[in-house]
């Protein structure tokens, strides 16, 4: 009785790393082209978001500063408006058209308690703002954290399929080291380029997920302290 067609593994001597992805077979390859991809997609986009976070980080300074320095009212309506471009800008320049369409003026003849419904309606727009800016920059950030939990299983995949084909050679070749060796390194290869992949995107998932909370709370404060102005500037008949 013959035995059934097994796939050929290549008898090689050289277990380089180019030459074990020469001779791999599709479905390794396939593994490694994936992981080659999401390694350089989760590189790239974590190397902008740090950046971008970063001039965040900046420019909510440079509002803290303003606060912290007293600033008129006048000064920081034009402190937000030429910085409009900038995210957290828009949110408080959102409460200065606000106050525009009512005036400064008249809000201070009315009553506290007028005021006050003013001052609550600008805080929810304001935390409306904040919500969208945080969605904004919590966008792409799961598909990172998924990139950091799939790519081990998906290097596992290849580690499997290579073993099997190790396994399913040996009727044909026999229980040869030049034949399960060239197989099981592959696999093996698989197994640890998935963990070369999946180590730095948590790394850099956690770290972005940090600044963005960071990010948050300094916008809240911020909040509370702009409205604790503009408190002030309506109570100065």
């Amino acid at each position: 009785m013959s035995l059934p067609n097994t796939p050929s593994v290549p008898l090689v001597d050289n277990l380089s790393l180019w030459s074990l992805l020469g001779q791999a077979d599709w479905a390794i390859k396939g593994v490694v082209t994936i992981l080659v991809g999401a390694s350089i997609w989760s590189w790239a986009f974590s190397l902008w978001k740090w950046t971008e976070m970063k001039r965040l980080k900046h420019f909510v300074t440079l509002i803290d500063e303003n606060f912290d320095r007293k600033t008129s009212i006048d000064n920081l309506f034009v402190f937000f408006r030429t910085h409009n471009t900038v995210p957290p800008s828009g949110i408080f320049f959102l409460a200065f058209q606000e106050i525009q369409k009512v005036g400064l003026s008249f809000l201070q003849r009315h009553t506290a308690e007028s005021r006050s419904f003013f001052q609550k309606k600008i805080q929810k727009k304001m935390e409306i703002s904040i919500a969208k800016e945080l969605n904004r920059c919590r966008k792409s950030l799961n598909f990172l954290a998924s990139i950091g939990s799939t790519a081990p299983f998906v290097g596992l995949f290849g580690t499997v399929w290579g073993i099997l084909r190790s396994f399913q050679a040996l009727p044909s070749h026999g229980a040869t080291l030049s034949v399960v060796a060239p197989a099981i390194s592959e696999a093996l290869f698989a197994t640890a380029f998935g963990l070369v992949v999946a180590i730095p995107a948590v790394m850099f998932y956690n770290k972005l997920i940090q600044d963005v909370e960071d990010y948050e709370e300094t916008l809240h404060i911020l909040t509370h302290e702009f409205l604790n102005i503009i408190e002030q500037q309506l109570s100065d008949v």
